[in-house]
């Protein structure tokens, strides 16, 4: 057998890695120990030409059938693999039946070993994936992922009825499953093509489809996947209750370890989808018990890390009306002391003000997307304390520039 080892792996390049692999037979004695992990970190798919990618792949999935577990491949190795690929190369990848089932295969066998069971164990929750160009029915592929009692399991046939149902390309998928492994990548030759935007169909699931060409890929170079993704969705299709649908799957998928979830969004794109959101929508959403809190804790985390320079010190307490605690809200306090912002449940310290509020005029007023003051004028907001310090309090902040 060819020497494996860590070190003599190190000294080969890219496409003699690739030439390595092709040459080794499954049934090799001692192939079980090489280190798979080590041969994945030294390979840079931009390095390799022509189908030396879809050989590379090709090579692990006939090795894995007999003597190599990709399972030993760290999950950030395999990521950086996948998401280091270019388009052309995944597609090239894709269009084979026996390596597309490979790599989304070992996607949604890692979905269920990489579960947030801190954040998941009171989740029930079905998705199914419908992935275009495929051989099953109606030209897909189709999985099936179930979170339930603290656990993830994947399952090729449709066992369940499914809370959403999520159609797209599986190149698309693999961008997005991937993205936090690489830099986003700037589209340079402006030839992304305008598509249809997803949207979220009615019925008795929640069918989200994503583009095969993102409409603002070129116009949103410094985006992540996620934040295209995101954004390619037509807020404007979806009532209330597929809005909601809509952002407690994305914060399912991310209670599952995908790295699909609202943290992962730029601040940008999250305030965008406030601004888009109708009032409506807003409104259902802070009525769901347990999005409520997910979405209010995000954009107080939000405002920590986006707190101006010279922001003077203060202490608010926040009253959302429509909660569970006392007199029915459900209350919030923010510090900003010497340059630093925490926002909590505990009220301990002395308020400069107190503030009354609706939970999606806050969410409004916070990212910019509606006036305190005019908020104020109009009663919805009341002010306890300094009044000219809240209609500024925003300012303090910049949250505001989707």
């Amino acid at each position: 057998m060819p020497d494996l080892s860590v070190e003599a792996i190190s000294r080969l390049s890219p496409s003699e890695l690739v030439t390595l692999i092709d040459s080794l037979d499954p049934t090799t004695e001692g192939l079980a120990d090489v280190d798979i992990d080590a041969i994945a970190r030294n390979i840079d798919p931009a390095m390799l030409t022509g189908d030396e990618f879809v050989r590379l792949i090709s090579g692990l999935q006939r090795l894995s059938s007999v003597s190599i577990d990709l399972a030993k491949m760290g999950p950030r190795t395999f990521a950086k693999l996948i998401a280091g690929a270019s388009k052309e190369q995944l597609e090239e990848v894709l269009a084979r039946p026996e390596l597309r089932n490979l790599i989304l295969g070992e996607i949604f066998r890692r979905m269920t070993t990489h579960l947030r069971q801190d954040k998941a164990k009171d989740v029930e929750a079905v998705v199914h994936w419908r992935f275009s160009g495929g051989t099953g029915e109606g030209g897909y592929d189709r999985y099936e992922t179930v979170i339930s009692n603290g656990t993830c399991t994947m399952s090729r046939e449709m066992t369940k009825e499914s809370r959403v149902t999520i159609t797209m390309p599986p190149q698309e998928f693999l961008r997005l499953i991937t993205s936090n492994a690489s830099a986003p990548r700037p589209v340079h030759d402006g030839q992304a093509q305008a598509a249809r935007r997803p949207a979220v169909r009615r019925g008795h699931a929640a069918h989200v489809r994503s583009a095969e060409a993102l409409k603002h890929w070129n116009r949103l170079p410094d985006t992540s996947v996620f934040d295209e993704f995101a954004r390619a969705i037509d807020l404007e299709k979806l009532d209330e209750d597929q809005f909601v649908q809509l952002i407690e799957t994305m914060d399912m998928l991310g209670n599952a370890g995908t790295g699909i979830e609202l943290s992962k969004l730029s601040t940008s794109t999250f305030v965008w989808i406030i601004e888009r959101a109708s009032s409506a929508q807003l409104d259902a959403l802070m009525a769901h018990d347990n999005l409520r809190t997910v979405v209010l804790s995000e954009i107080f985390a939000r405002m920590a890390r986006h707190l101006r320079e010279n922001a003077p010190d203060a202490v608010v307490h926040w009253r959302f009306t429509g909660g569970c605690e006392t007199g029915g809200y459900d209350r919030y306090q923010t510090v900003i002391e010497k340059g630093r912002c925490t926002s909590g449940i505990v009220q301990d310290r002395d308020p400069r003000a107190t503030v009354t509020i609706t939970p999606s005029d806050f969410l409004k007023v916070a990212t910019g997307n509606a006036s305190a003051p005019l908020l104020f004028i109009r009663g919805r907001v009341k002010v306890k304390g300094d009044i000219p310090f809240i209609a500024n309090f925003p300012s303090h902040f910049d949250l505001s520039s989707p």
